[in-house]
């Protein structure tokens, strides 16, 4: 997720507007990447699976483009017209199969499609309200499941993936963004487990009760680090996109499980708290992890030009000079920050496809687009 606080303005899902800004400038002499690649390039989809570790298109269906915005923002008053939980979500013509963001079940059934739902929790909301939030959205996504069953599955097993495309069906991974409901008692970590949360994101940019997000100082609170244990015993894994630097150290420390950085790119390449030093792109390969290639344009580039394929490809060029091949995945962000208007909405993946294809070979685009996240998830599951 990448809004306000951080240094961001998703505003709408669709496009950004940069079309008149600057074009961009080129890459490094040492860099691997065609200068030429053009934007426009597609492939044919039914050749590219997709396992994309994080998007937040769940809240904006259950809040809608100007209420999301506002939540993010801080406003947490539009919260007493949801009724949290006791009843169901605001009636709309949008769905999960259908809608107008960057996310359908329309648009992803051209491809193999596995798709991290998050539940994004906002700083603005902690303790109680922060859970009925969460159970919110659950319910709603839990409404969804049943409604569109024909073309969508929920992975309750790692086998489930497979199931669902053998069936024609995109696959579906319960996933949390924020956990600022965790305050003083572990209680919530069963419940998400039956909920079938296999990912969690502790922070979101601030300080809650568990640690320190990217725009927060300090690290992990002594209740943090009886989390983790307890989230690990549960085999739901750790997810340390947000978290800042002292936070990333801390964690680091202390589990005992793979985890891994669902929508985060290269500090090196732009300069972004957010993003990962190389350092710590390391520590993820040590443990076996992935890290999911973020298309905000936020993280992409440091200034406000529009973001060219050449400037998602540095980040990945940058990454595979690391040896990092089996470590790089999908984090799309998709519904959740500004990203680039040919990178949007999600069907214009393909275009990404055939650029990281044309310029890393077929291998490195398959290992980026699915074969390493699924991976993970085969030994960590």
């Amino acid at each position: 997720m990448a809004k306000t606080g951080d240094s961001s303005h998703a505003g709408s899902a669709q496009g950004n507007g940069q079309s008149n800004r600057e074009q961009c400038s080129g890459l490094g002499e040492n860099s691997s990447i065609n200068r030429d690649a053009a934007v426009g390039q597609t492939v044919p989809t039914d050749h590219v699976r997709v396992f994309d570790l994080h998007c937040d298109t769940l809240d904006r269906l259950v809040l809608g483009d100007d209420s999301f915005i506002r939540l993010v923002d801080g406003d947490p008053s539009l919260l007493c017209d949801l009724g949290m939980a006791n009843q169901p979500p605001p009636s709309s013509q949008a769905t999960l199969k259908n809608n107008s963001f960057h996310v359908s079940l329309e648009r992803v059934a051209a491809f193999d499609w596995c798709q991290c739902f998050a539940v994004f929790i906002p700083d603005a909301l902690q303790g109680e309200t922060a859970w009925r939030f969460y159970q919110t959205v659950k319910q709603y996504f839990k409404q969804q499941l049943a409604e569109q069953q024909d073309c969508l599955q929920q992975a309750w097993d790692f086998p489930d993936i497979e199931l669902a495309f053998a069936a024609a069906r995109s696959a579906a991974i319960a996933t949390i963004e924020g956990a600022s409901f965790f305050e003083h008692s572990l209680a919530p970590v069963d419940e998400i487990a039956q909920d079938g949360v296999k990912l969690i994101t502790l922070t979101w940019n601030n300080q809650n009760a568990i640690a320190a997000g990217a725009h927060a100082q300090g690290g992990f609170s002594s209740f943090g680090r009886k989390l983790v244990a307890a989230l690990e015993e549960q085999q739901i894994t750790i997810d340390v996109s947000h978290l800042n630097d002292q936070s990333f150290k801390d964690l680091r420390s202390m589990v005992r499980r793979p985890f891994l950085a669902s929508h985060s790119n290269s500090r090196a390449i732009c300069n972004h708290p957010r993003n990962l030093t190389d350092d710590q792109f390391r520590a993820i390969q040590d443990c076996g992890g992935v890290v999911g290639l973020n298309y905000c344009n936020y993280f992409l580039v440091e200034d406000s030009r529009p973001v060219m394929p050449e400037d998602v490809l540095r980040h990945l060029d940058h990454w595979l000079k690391l040896d990092g091949e089996l470590n790089i995945a999908l984090g799309s962000d998709y519904d959740g920050a500004d990203m680039p208007d040919w990178l949007s909405p999600c069907e214009n993946l393909s275009q990404l496809y055939g650029h990281v294809q044309q310029e890393f070979g077929n291998q490195i685009a398959e290992k980026l687009f699915f074969q390493n996240a699924h991976d993970f998830y085969a030994r960590n599951w």
